[in-house]
């Protein structure tokens, strides 16, 4: 039998864990909230941009052989076909928790801490986010992780041999030679796009990455001991995102534009952007105005709308979490 996909909240995963789940538990979380029987579909896609609820059960259709299964084709040709687990007895349906057999996060990451504790459950997790999935170990680790590290790893040397670089941390220039550059600098803040900093600030690529790096990583600061005597003290480090706009890019070599170079400099200025921040846990990349209110050209303003949507970003501000 095909596997089954219901939408939840993710604070409801222990007492689902614990006890299963029923048809009252989640009623307003369904469109068809008073129907009798748990809302599923054997669609993943209609779940999988969290309108229903962050959280997906994955069940094994095998294990529900003692339910009925009503469907009900709302568009008659299988599109966001709901179907219905329903109980053979009178009263409400409840759906235990061994006909789990995978949990599924729409997030882009999660904390390794979180993936240790659910895996105690011996059910396995993925978390689903922009068409790419990512499967977690025992150790809370994402499996594909040593692969994609490495890959980062190689474009980075990719990018070292073709690029040159100029300049430091407050302000620094990338080249392609031959063919155009991108320069900028370190901002304090994006004044002219706070709300998009306030935004990406409530996306769980941030909150991930503050709390991976505030678990991972210590400072020191001066503390005094119960005898008045001054010491230095260990304690969590602070996650403290840098900002850097991209204020000057041009194609010198007029033969080389509109060939996809403008948004591959960029990219290689982000890169750099992300090495001079990884001892602060993040960045943020904008657009010129960003800082100033104007001085983005419209063929700049392309090459942002374009790159932004290989980023987590909210207008011309994309965030990265190191």
């Amino acid at each position: 039998m095909k596997e089954l996909y219901h939408a939840t909240q993710p604070t409801r995963l222990s007492g689902i864990l614990e006890k299963g789940f029923t048809d009252k538990g989640d009623s307003k979380f369904q469109g068809n909230a008073g129907q009798r029987g748990v809302s599923t579909t054997h669609d993943f896609s209609v779940v999988s941009g969290g309108n229903f609820g962050n959280l997906i059960l994955v069940l094994d259709g095998a294990k529900l052989s003692n339910y009925e299964l009503a469907s009900t084709d709302y568009w008659g040709d299988d599109r966001e076909k709901e179907v219905r687990i329903v109980s053979k007895q009178e009263g409400e349906t409840i759906v235990p928790p061994e006909a789990i057999k995978k949990l599924v996060f729409i997030s882009p990451k999660m904390a390794r801490f979180e993936i240790k504790n659910l895996r105690q459950h011996g059910i396995p997790i993925e978390s689903f986010w922009k068409g790419e999935t990512t499967t977690y170990g025992e150790d809370g680790r994402a499996i594909n992780e040593g692969t994609m590290k490495q890959l980062m790893e190689n474009w980075r040397g990719y990018l070292q041999e073709k690029f040159t670089y100029k300049g430091s941390s407050d302000y620094f220039r990338v080249e392609l030679k031959g063919v155009g550059y991108a320069e900028g600098k370190q901002h304090l803040r994006f004044k002219e796009c706070q709300g998009d900093v306030d935004s990406l600030m409530q996306a769980p690529e941030y909150t991930d990455a503050k709390e991976r790096f505030e678990s991972n990583n210590t400072s020191k600061e001066m503390a005094q001991d119960e005898n008045g005597e001054y010491y230095m003290k260990e304690v969590p480090a602070k996650f403290r995102p840098r900002f850097y706009d991209i204020d000057n890019a041009w194609i010198t070599n007029p033969e080389m534009r509109g060939k996809g170079h403008g948004k591959e400099i960029y990219k290689a200025f982000i890169e750099k952007a992300v090495e001079y921040s990884k001892k602060y846990g993040g960045v943020f990349v904008g657009a010129h105005h960003c800082t100033v209110g104007s001085g983005t050209s419209g063929d700049a303003r392309r090459v942002w709308a374009s790159i932004t949507k290989d980023y987590t970003s909210s207008g011309d501000v994309i965030f990265i979490g190191l």
